[in-house]
């Protein structure tokens, strides 16, 4: 039998360690105590008996409970000692879930702020009652409440045997797994595990598929964890509402967005919109059809995200073939001087974490007819019934509900959203400065969610553009830098981020013109390092999980970091140039590991000119809608790695190449740009 101590965190929380001799216990406050007798159990687990393992106060858990295994008496792993039970499981101080794979113990999570690990699993801190039993952590483990009654720890069924509604025993299906009880329809397993129910109809056009309702399109491997899918959620992102300054078109708020789709396929994709917005007829047709390599673009009605709250304004898109969906907001550039592009995401490569990287709010400009333009970020519900949503604010953000007061920063915030309905944060702004950024804060939700990230209009001028623009005699103000333009994009969920990303310039707007670059951390203490080095990342660490750096560079550099990272790049204002074009937006990094073979993607109208960047392995080929691209390509330091700008026409396109390869497209017209990666391959990446 084996005796384990227990190393005190925080509010009392215990991390079992192996031990001899005295078993020491936690006090409420985190403190030592010494601990004896064995006058309580926690049982040996409903339905198993067994001697099981010694917990303080003479408790215990069933063999086989508690991973086995040296833990020093700090609390950290001795990464030296080989494992030999596969795929147990352990903690480090650090709150790093390792597991033993092929021999080596392997980090294959770190525990959001939210959570802490405790025998190897994150699990929320939870006010209950020591030995409870609640429900079931999983197939084969039930949650019983710690000796400190401040969470939940998962333990095992008896060999052989499941949980259901935390008892285990040997039941005819394991609850709620599902399977398909027909072409179109599925059944679930009983929570008492006692059979199936009753099989229900999948919607309209779906068919099951592993006990799951899905389009048909998701049977083709070639579209699979990918940008191109089936279903995709779009929303009217906050804007600004205030007319362009040198011109008084519409307000970018008053202009609707679109979702343009494109189908790569060979055959016609049958495609419908949903929505439960309040008073919104959507102006399409019961089931739109759109041909084999035919692009449509789809303007939805008017439904703003206005400010931080709870909406009921998203648009849920399905079809029964692969599809690749990019979201302009506003549609019309041309007549609202404000616009950016997302690449959307399927919604079936959604995930549960995120971390925000954006922008910062800039608050009013004094004497100038600069407002207050707002950085936020939105979370959407997209899966049926309730999803909680718990969010971790690194600055302020206004009230969710009306008139209530702003929800403070380094604080858990916690929400109930049903599938359709959208939270917004929107970050307070006060201050010039990065106390009104809301990057770095963390959404956890307990099913898929889509998040995007936004600021209503930013004015971005590196200190190295100051000197064009400073002091300029310009119809928009004194200030003499412009101008302000809206930027979004969708963000990859934290599971795929990658570690090596390949950062080039957009193409140059004059002989002045500076990119700027936010690289984000997805765990704590990560070191980057750049081919060329890039002052400001190369060799400098990131200290905590969701903390960023930020430079200004003119060159394209490749970044590798020890850990995973997230990469934004942001176009400078149109005066911050010496082109005379263009205006901010944000682009997110792909990483190479998610690079593609081909991509296909849609040109917008209007725009004076569209380019797509093509970055490849030296030596490789590529091909523009089948022809060869011969552009000059220029080598990134001594990476292996070249890149190209090639000119394209509004309309469908097609690049392919020879071997993975990254694609941005981007566009110009006077004081207005997008942006957004063509597409990418969405791998969990287990970082």
């Amino acid at each position: 039998m084996s005796v384990f101590g227990w190393r005190c965190l925080a509010g009392g929380v215990l991390v079992a360690m192996l031990a001899s001799g005295t078993i020491a216990g936690c006090s409420s406050s985190g403190g030592k105590a010494d601990v004896a007798g064995d006058s309580s159990t926690i049982g040996d687990g409903p339905g198993g008996t067994g001697d099981g393992a010694v917990l303080p106060d003479g408790a215990r858990l069933p063999d086989g409970a508690m991973p086995d295994g040296a833990v020093l008496s700090d609390g950290a792993i001795d990464d030296t000692l080989a494992c030999t039970k596969e795929g147990e499981r352990k903690c480090t101080d650090k709150d790093e879930v390792l597991e033993c794979q092929g021999g080596k113990w392997v980090v294959v999570t770190v525990c959001p702020d939210t959570h802490f690990c405790l025998l190897g699993y994150c699990v929320p801190p939870e006010d209950c009652t020591p030995g409870e039993i609640k429900g079931c952590y999983s197939v084969t483990q039930f949650r019983q409440c710690n000796l400190e009654g401040n969470a939940y720890i998962p333990v095992n069924c008896p060999e052989g045997q499941t949980c259901a509604d935390g008892v285990c025993g040997i039941f005819a299906c394991a609850p709620g797994d599902q399977q398909c009880a027909g072409p179109s329809s599925t059944r679930k397993c009983k929570q008492d595990g006692s059979g199936w129910g009753e099989p229900e109809p999948c919607d309209q056009g779906l068919v099951c598929i592993g006990g799951k309702c899905m389009s048909e399109c998701m049977t083709d491997p070639k579209w699979n964890n990918s940008s191109i899918g089936c279903e995709y959620w779009t929303v009217d992102l906050d804007q600004s509402d205030k007319a362009n300054i040198m011109s008084g078109n519409t307000p970018p708020a008053e202009s609707p967005h679109s979702v343009v789709l494109s189908n790569p396929g060979t055959a016609p994709a049958k495609v419908t919109f949903t929505t439960q917005a309040e008073g919104i007829t959507l102006p399409f047709a019961a089931e739109e059809i759109i041909e084999p390599g035919q692009t449509r673009e789809f303007v939805m009605p008017r439904m703003d995200l206005e400010g931080a709250g709870i909406f009921d304004r998203s648009v849920r898109i399905r079809s029964n073939r692969p599809l690749v969906a990019t979201q302009f907001n506003p549609k019309d550039a041309a007549k609202t001087y404000s616009n950016d592009s997302s690449l959307l995401l399927p919604a079936e490569m959604l995930g549960k974490e995120y971390l925000i990287l954006g922008w910062s709010s800039q608050m009013e400009i004094a004497f100038s007819p600069y407002p207050a333009l707002l950085g936020y970020f939105t979370v959407v519900a997209v899966e049926p019934g309730e999803t909680t949503v718990d969010v971790k604010l690194s600055s302020p953000s206004f009230g969710i509900v009306p008139n209530s007061p702003d929800l403070p920063a380094n604080a858990v915030h916690t929400f109930k959203l049903q599938q359709f309905q959208v939270i917004q944060f929107e970050g307070v702004s006060k201050t010039m400065d990065l106390e009104n950024d809301m990057s770095g804060s963390l959404v956890i939700a307990d099913k898929k969610v889509a998040v995007f990230v936004g600021n209503e209009g930013p004015l971005i001028c590196p200190d190295e553009a100051i000197h064009l623009c400073a002091g300029r005699d310009a119809p928009w103000g004194d200030l003499g830098c412009c101008c302000l333009e809206h930027l979004e994009e969708q963000l990859w969920p934290l599971d795929t981020w990658a570690s090596e990303y390949l950062m080039v310039k957009i193409r140059p707007r004059g002989y002045e013109d500076w990119d700027v670059y936010r690289v984000q951390a997805g765990a704590g203490n990560v070191t980057l390092s750049t081919e060329p080095p890039i002052p400001g990342l190369d060799g400098v660490t990131i200290a905590a999980k969701g903390q960023f750096v930020q430079v200004v560079t003119d060159k394209s550099f490749r970044i590798s970091a020890n850990g995973p990272i997230q990469v934004a790049q942001y176009l400078s204002s149109m005066t911050c140039t010496t082109g005379g074009t263009g205006d901010p937006a944000q682009v997110m990094g792909v990483g190479i590991s998610q690079y593609r073979s081909d991509y296909p993607f849609q040109v917008p109208q209007l725009y004076d000119e569209d380019w797509v960047t093509i970055v490849r392995p030296i030596g490789s080929s590529s091909t523009l809608d089948g022809q060869a691209v011969n552009e000059d390509f220029e080598a990134i330091a001594n990476t292996g790695w070249e890149y190209a700008y090639v000119a394209v026409t509004p309309g469908p396109h097609l690049v392919e190449g020879s071997a993975p390869f990254g694609l941005t497209q981007y566009g110009f017209y006077e004081a207005t740009s997008y942006a957004n990666p063509a597409g990418m391959n969405l791998q969990k990446t287990g970082m």
